[in-house]
C-alpha cells in the first residue's frame, strides 16, 4: 500500500510519544493521557478541537535527536501497518521552538529516513497562516524544498486552514520551487469555506497534486480544470469526518470522482489523531462505496504513478 498524505506531527503514535518524552526528560504519559491530547474523540465533527490535537506531539519534535528519532519511529509503524512508500508531510516551521532552525529540523528529519524499513520522502510544506508574520519563514521553507529536493525531499507542499487564508497569495513560494522544478503538492478544497476557490487557485498557481480536494464536486469549473489539467487528489476520508466537513462517509464525493475520470488515492492524513490506518481506509472505501477488490488493486497502482518517488522506487513498487 502507498500513503501519499501523511503528516508526521498527526502521525505519533503512543509509543512514539512516550519514547520522545523520555529523550528530552519530559513526563512520560499513560495511555489515556495520550488519547486526550493526541485523538479526537470518537464521533467529533469540529475542526477547531481536531486542530488542538497536535499542540503536544509538535512539543516532541523540538530537538534534533526527537525529530530523527520520530521519523524513524514513523517507519517502523508503517512498516507494521503493511506501506510499502509514504509520502510525509513535514513542516520545520513548527519544530523552532526549542530553538532550531528550519534546516537543522530537516536535516534532523532526514537523517530518519531509511529505505531498508520503508521508502519515504518528505513534502516540506510552508504553513498557511498568519501571512506577513510567516513571510520569511516561508520562503526559507521553499528555499530549503529547492535546496535539499532529490535528497530526502520530493515535493513542496502547503498545510493548515484553506479556509481562512487564500491560496493566491502564497504564490511566490510555489513560484520560487516550480522556477526550480520542484512539484507542487497543495492542500485545498478541504472545507467548504474558499473551499472550490482554493481548489481553482491551487491549479492555476502550479500545483502537481491536490490534498483533499473534495470540495471541487460543488464546481463544474473546478472539476473540469481537473479533468483537463489530469490534476490527482489524495482523499481522507475519516479526516474529512474528523474535522465536520462530512457528517456521513457516503456524501464524500467519490463517485462523483470516479463518474467524472479525476484521479485520486486515498491516505491517512494524520493516523493517529484520527485513529485510522490505511488499510481502514480502503475498507471503508470497499463497504460505502461498493469498490471491488480489482478496483482498489487499480487505485493503489495509481497511486505509484501520481507519487514523487523517484523512478527507481516506483519500478520496485510496480513489481510488488
Amino acid at each position: 500500500m502507498i500513503d501519499l498524505h501523511i503528516h508526521l506531527d498527526g502521525a505519533v503514535s503512543f509509543e512514539s510519544a512516550r519514547m520522545l518524552a523520555a529523550m528530552q526528560g519530559l513526563p512520560v504519559l499513560g495511555d489515556e493521557e495520550l488519547r486526550e491530547k493526541m485523538q479526537v474523540r470518537p464521533g467529533n465533527d469540529s475542526l477547531a478541537e481536531f486542530l488542538t490535537k497536535f499542540h503536544y506531539p509538535c512539543s516532541l519534535l523540538q530537538t534534533k535527536e526527537a525529530i530523527t528519532q520520530c521519523v524513524r519511529n514513523l517507519l517502523q509503524d508503517l512498516k507494521k501497518n503493511g506501506i510499502e512508500y509514504a509520502e510525509i508531510h513535514f513542516a520545520p516551521i513548527f519544530c523552532m521552538d526549542g530553538g532550531l532552525g528550519q534546516e537543522e529540523a530537516l536535516q534532523a528529519a532526514i537523517a530518519g529516513l531509511d529505505d531498508s524499513i520503508v521508502p519515504a520522502r518528505f513534502i516540506l510544506c510552508c504553513i498557511r497562516l498568519v501571512f506577513d508574520a510567516l513571510y520569511d519563514k516561508n520562503m526559507e521553507t521553499a528555499r530549503l524544498a529547492v535546496k535539499y529536493h532529490g535528497k530526502g525531499v520530493v515535493a513542496m507542499g502547503l498545510a493548515c486552514d484553506d479556509g481562512t487564508y487564500d491560496i493566491a497569495s502564497y504564490a511566490p513560494f510555489f513560484e520560487h520551487a516550480r522556477q526550480a522544478g520542484v512539484p507542487l503538492s497543495i492542500h485545498a478544497g478541504e472545507t467548504r469555506i474558499n473551499g472550490v476557490q482554493s481548489v481553482i487557485d491551487a491549479i492555476n498557481l502550479g500545483a502537481s497534486r491536490i490534498d483533499h480536494g473534495v470540495q471541487a464536486s460543488l464546481s463544474d469549473e473546478a472539476m473540469s480544470l481537473l479533468q483537463q489539467k489530469n490534476i490527482p487528489l489524495t482523499v481522507c476520508q475519516t479526516s474529512n469526518l474528523c474535522t465536520g466537513v462530512y457528517k456521513d462517509i457516503k456524501e464524500i464525493p467519490i463517485l462523483e470522482f470516479k463518474r467524472r475520470g479525476i484521479r485520486f488515492c486515498l491516505a491517512t492524513d494524520d493516523p493517529c489523531v484520527e485513529n485510522t490506518t490505511l488499510e481502514r481506509e480502503y475498507s471503508l472505501l470497499k463497504e460505502n462505496f461498493c469498490y471491488s477488490d480489482a478496483e482498489i488493486m487499480e487505485m493503489q497502482k495509481q497511486a505509484i504513478e501520481i507519487s514523487f518517488a523517484p523512478e527507481e522506487i516506483k519500478e520496485k513498487l510496480r513489481k510488488m
